[in-house]
């Protein structure tokens, strides 16, 4: 698996704005669901951060997707960070897998 990908079909996680550009590498990046075209911005690579749990790293900036500020409110944004070596709490995730509605 290399893309966090919505329930929206042919959508994905994004860094919008990097597709065709260096990538940008600073912290803070917000994150979108964008049109799926395969480009780096759009990848984002697993790395497994206890039992069950991941990070995800963005293959083009190698930022990790964090929770802006451990925030657990609806609407919190969720934004490109440095990894932190062992996994802060709000750049590990807990995939749940669901059987598309049709």
């Amino acid at each position: 698996m290399t893309s966090a990908i919505p329930t929206l079909p042919r959508s994905c996680l994004a860094l919008p704005g990097l597709a065709h550009l260096q990538p940008i590498l600073h912290d803070l990046n917000e994150t979108a669901q964008w049109p799926w075209s395969g480009t780096t911005n759009e990848r984002w690579e697993p790395e497994a951060a206890g039992v069950g749990y991941y990070r995800f790293k963005s293959v083009g900036s190698g930022k990790c997707l964090n929770v802006k500020g451990g925030g657990v409110a609806d609407c919190t944004q969720v934004i490109q960070y440095t990894c932190v070596t062992d996994g802060a709490p709000n750049d590990v995730w807990l995939p749940v897998w669901e059987t598309p509605i049709n």
